[in-house]
Parts: C-alpha cells; structure tokens; sequence
C-alpha cells in the first residue's frame, strides 16, 4: 500500500502480510424453466421458474498478525520501483477463515396484453448466510437472514422495432467485506438497494440502439476517516 506522506505527492510505500483473505474459491449452480401459457381471457404468458447460489470461501493468512516492511519514499510525480524487503516474511500458509452461501428462488412472468402492452413481473427469496472460522476451525455465524426481492417492468411498443420501459426493482443482497485500517476483517450485514428506471430500445438497419435513465440508491461501504470500515455512504 502507498501512503501520502505531504501535499506534494510524496507517499511511503509498504509491504503488508494481513489477515484478510488472500485467496477465494467460489462454487456456484444455476437451474431455470420456461414455459409459455395462455390464460382464459387470451393474455399471454412467459412463466420462469428457476434458482440460483453460490458459495464463496476465504482463506486467510495463518499469521494473524501480519507482517509489515518499509519499502521506501517517493513521489507520484517521480515513481520507484523498490526491492522485496529482507525482513519481509512471505509465508501463505492459509486456513479456511468464511464462508458466504447464498442461494435465490426466482418467480418471473412476462404478460402480454396485446401487440403494444406488456409487463414482467418478477419475485425472488433469498437465503443469505455468513460463517467465519478461527484458526483451530471453529465455526461462528456472522448471519443468517432470508428476504424478498421485487422487480416489475411497463413495456410499451408504439411500433414493433421501438420498446418504451419504466421499471422499479427492490432487491436484497449479501453483506460486503473489507478490512479496517488496522487489517482486521469485517462483514457487513445484508443490506437493500432501490431502482427506478426509464428508457427505450429499438433496432435501425441491424444496430441496437438503447438510453435509459435510472436512479440507484443503495449502501456504500469503504473505511472512514477513523479507519473503520462500515456503510459509510
């Protein structure tokens, strides 16, 4: 990491072994079916059923307390390339240190009322679990939390190469990680976004075409000014 040392670009390079993980393995499964359906008064439907998951596991450096080397000064107006460091011990020994596991039911139909009209509607739970372990392998959750999410989209086709939308979507997602200023870890809980969008598509002489207009507000999180990291923004 580079640390500003003056107002005139100086910086002190330096060479850290965390606790943080340093390597991640992710398995993940998808499964979806389609199917199409027309209800008595004669809309159309585009029923998908499906799920989805992974999990991701870190593994983090056995030395807790990490190692730390100076590398040396200089200027972001005037770069160095420094030598590794003699002190500096290198060791990857790794234990398996989190577990995300996520896993989603999704529900979506796509209605057409006629040429001109149609809305997808969409409808999803989720199971979202962290575990973190110690060195000796024990094992203590962090959390363990269900919730929904929505979607729904207004398509309107003034010609059949034109497609006018509106969609909102209100969805849950995992808890981020990230370490604070000290090198310690933490996990965030789940938290939500919001959207809300508004554009339109269409194809001239086999170019896609596409604007569209959206606000997203959902949680940031990055270390603040006392070095903590946590949903910040």
């Amino acid at each position: 990491s580079n640390i500003f040392t003056n107002n005139t670009g100086g910086y002190q390079a330096v060479q850290t072994t965390l606790s943080a993980p340093g390597r991640t393995d992710i398995n993940s499964w998808m499964a979806h079916v389609n199917t199409n359906k027309t209800d008595p008064f004669g809309i159309d439907h585009a029923i998908a059923l499906g799920g989805n998951g992974y999990q991701l596991t870190g593994y983090s450096n056995l030395t807790s307390s990490g190692t730390t080397a100076t590398l040396g000064n200089a200027n972001i107006y005037n770069p160095l390339v420094f030598g590794e460091p003699n002190t500096f011990n290198s060791s990857v020994n790794r234990y398996k240190s989190s577990l995300n596991d996520i896993n989603s039911l999704v529900l979506g139909d796509m209605i057409t009322f006629n040429k001109q009209w149609q809305m997808i509607l969409t409808a999803s739970n989720s199971w979202l679990k962290q575990y973190s372990y110690s060195t000796n392998g024990t094992e203590s959750k962090t959390y363990d939390e269900q919730g929904q999410s929505y979607a729904t989209s207004l398509i309107y086709k003034p010609i059949d190469n034109l497609s006018i939308y509106v969609t909102y979507a209100d969805a849950i997602q995992a808890g981020s990680s990230g370490t604070n200023a000290d090198g310690s870890t933490v996990v965030l809980n789940p938290s939500r976004s919001k959207q809300y969008e508004i554009g339109a598509k269409t194809s001239l002489y086999n170019i896609d075409l596409s604007t569209s207009l959206f606000q997203i507000a959902r949680p940031i999180a990055y270390q603040g000014e006392y070095g903590i990291y946590a949903a910040n923004g």
